[in-house]
């Protein structure tokens, strides 16, 4: 309904050309169409042709500048109804108009491809989006249509050119065969992009790609070597080829680093391989080599054509991959930072407490010990008032990495907030959880933390700890309340100790 309003402006421009009747439709028109001036901009310079068609007389009620410019025909023709619809639509496609208006089918909607004539006689090919609605009891039709014949030629001349290209292979057996084998590696390209998108971790990027590759149904290279940049060097992240380099430098005279530096895609029939740099814009991001089977390459010997083709699919698998790679490391970058404390590389208090949800009840799942040890930097605020947040942070950190270097792997540590650390310890009982603790706040006694201010004063820290286990708590909740009451113990007690919730 809003659309029909910006119609009021335009119907009067052609009543003088009307019958008496159709004034009074125009009129009906201009009473209901209130303008609106956005609408009518649209119409007017919309790219595409536009039109308002009345289907029961077969006339014009609307057209924009751009229907005109297509077809050749002044306003005044369509709007008075000289030139309607059949005088447009080729003879052959009339029918696909025709059903628009079958009362069988009754179509409110649809696109069609048809031909039309212009004023000059020049045949076009159209898409038209074409809407049937009724409006005041009249029987109206919206049309928004593209001319799109110079994209139909294109695809018309691709497809010749492709059809003279199979021609040309069909000289040889060998070609032909090879040529259905590449159109199936050209259809599986989607198919293969969409698995490698999906990949969770580099490995299975690189697995998935190789056995693609590799795979007879598939790119069937005898040989798929992938590399990876890590710093200066190209390094193996996959192999199939047991005397595959290991690493490659980028700098060197090598003809592999020389590839890589260039980053240009090289097929070398002498070696029947096919070297492809990854790259993302003009950053190099590895290199595939790809080597074919002795019999593959006498079987291209005789469609030169068809070996740069399967070259080409090579080179678009390689810009998918390294989009994969590159998606994939901003992925683990933006996962990594959403977890873990910015200012200590610890875990942060979010995903501790997701993570001792999820570790909690596996304890209980499987009946195994697990214990949490609940830690607190004695006196840290005055160093950090006196000193300053920058003396702080530096304390922060350094308590972070020696909580690191003396937790294991599967170890859970958080930074909780402010001055508070907490240690998770899967497979681990109350007994084990104490003596850690006690080793620890040893140990931290004796580090030497730098003091920004005065290099020869280093500070000085020690821990009050709270250990808490599973035996004894029903939730998760209840672990961590119970170390924090013991933490609270230590404090209390003159700090610098070691409390268990027993």
């Amino acid at each position: 309904m809003v659309f029909s309003r910006f119609l009021q402006k335009e119907l009067p421009a052609v009543r003088s050309n009307r019958s008496v009747r159709e004034e009074k439709v125009a009129r009906s028109f201009s009473g209901t169409f209130r303008g609106d001036e956005l609408y009518r901009i649209f119409f007017d310079l919309a790219g595409d042709g536009l039109y308002v068609l009345d289907r029961d007389s077969g006339k014009y009620l609307l057209v924009n500048p751009a229907w005109c410019t297509m077809l050749g025909y002044p306003p005044a023709d369509f709007l008075n109804g000289t030139i309607k619809p059949v005088n447009l639509v080729h003879e052959d496609d009339w029918n696909i108009v025709a059903k628009m208006d079958d009362p069988k089918n009754a179509i409110d909607f649809d696109r069609i491809e048809v031909r039309l004539l212009t004023k000059a006689g020049k045949e076009i090919v159209v898409e038209a989006s074409v809407h049937n609605f009724d409006l005041q009891s009249r029987k109206l039709r919206l049309g928004s249509v593209r001319n799109v014949s110079e994209q139909r030629r294109l695809r018309s001349q691709l497809r010749e050119k492709l059809l003279q290209e199979r021609n040309s292979a069909l000289e040889t057996a060998r070609a032909n065969i090879r040529i259905g084998q590449l159109y199936d590696k050209i259809a599986s390209v989607p198919k293969l992009a969409s698995a490698l998108l999906d990949a969770r971790d580099e490995q299975a990027l690189m697995e998935r790609t190789a056995d693609y590759l590799r795979d007879s149904q598939g790119m069937n290279y005898k040989d798929v070597t992938i590399y990876l940049v890590q710093g200066k060097r190209l390094v193996q992240a996959h192999s199939s080829d047991s005397l595959a380099r290991r690493t490659i430098s980028i700098d060197g005279k090598t003809r592999l680093g020389k590839i890589a530096r260039e980053g240009a895609p090289v097929l070398d029939g002498k070696r029947s391989e096919d070297l492809v740099p990854l790259k993302v814009g003009d950053r190099l991001v590895g290199l595939i080599i790809a080597r074919t089977f002795p019999d593959e390459r006498i079987l291209f010997d005789g469609g030169a054509s068809v070996r740069r083709g399967q070259h080409e699919v090579l080179v678009t698998l390689g810009n998918i991959l390294g989009l994969a790679v590159e998606n994939l490391r901003l992925f683990h970058q933006i996962e990594q930072q959403s977890i873990v404390d910015q200012l200590t590389g610890v875990f942060n208090r979010r995903h501790f407490d997701n993570k001792m949800q999820d570790e909690f009840q596996r304890a209980r799942r499987y009946n195994r010990n697990m214990s949490l040890i609940v830690i607190d930097l004695d006196l840290f605020k005055p160093i950090n008032d006196e000193y300053g947040h920058q003396q702080g942070d530096v304390i922060l950190k350094g308590v972070a990495d020696f909580l690191r270097k003396n937790c294991r792997e599967v170890d859970v540590i958080c930074r909780y907030g402010g001055d508070e650390f907490v240690v998770m310890l899967p497979e681990t009982g109350p007994e084990e959880a104490y003596k850690k603790a006690v080793n620890m706040r040893k140990q931290v006694r004796r580090k030497r933390f730098p003091n920004l201010s005065d290099p020869k004063k280093p500070f000085h820290i020690t821990l009050s700890m709270g250990i808490s286990d599973i035996s004894t708590c029903e939730d998760e909740a209840e672990l961590f309340r119970k170390a924090d009451e013991a933490l609270y113990e230590s404090k209390k007690k003159g700090r610098d100790r070691v409390t268990r919730n027993e």
